[in-house]
């Protein structure tokens, strides 16, 4: 597996669930272009989603600049497209969607 490049705001089909523009960053600099999307997390995000009966994702990669402004930390996998935050469907708290997300198996 691999992580994949993609055009930030282009639509792209990364899964049956999943769009490119579901990952990309969330900031606003003309020098974002590009989202990156690790094929294993999307694997993962794929058998969580089936697991927890579904979820939006919030956030997935992040640029270095906009990762420095949240507060991100700098060795972050969210920066090499391995990460993403995601919100119950089901109205399942964090602590729910973490149990789930722990059956994964990666």
């Amino acid at each position: 597996m691999s992580v994949r490049t993609y055009r930030k705001g282009i639509p792209s089909s990364v899964s049956p669930l999943f769009n490119s523009t579901d990952f990309d960053c969330k900031c606003t600099r003309p020098q974002c272009t590009i989202t990156l999307i690790d094929d294993n997390l999307i694997e993962a995000l794929e058998e969580l989603h089936l697991l927890s009966g579904g979820f939006k994702i919030n956030r997935g990669y992040r640029c270095v600049d906009h990762n420095k402004e949240v507060g991100g930390k700098p060795d972050s996998q969210h920066l090499l497209g391995k990460a993403a935050d995601c919100q119950s469907t089901k109205g399942y708290t964090g602590h729910a969607m973490a149990r789930y997300a722990e059956q994964v198996e990666l």
